[in-house]
């Protein structure tokens, strides 16, 4: 396997992006609410 580069740079001299930053999931107090509900009445 080999290494696509771009404008003859070696691996070593491509910029390196930097990870995703997932974002953080909010906790709705509703969906909670009824997330509980249903597994109750389940």
């Amino acid at each position: 396997m080999s290494l696509a580069t771009r404008n003859g740079t070696s691996p070593a001299e491509a910029p390196i992006t930097p990870p995703r930053v997932v974002r953080q999931r909010r906790v709705r107090p509703g969906l909670l609410g009824l997330a509980v509900l249903l597994i109750a009445l389940g």
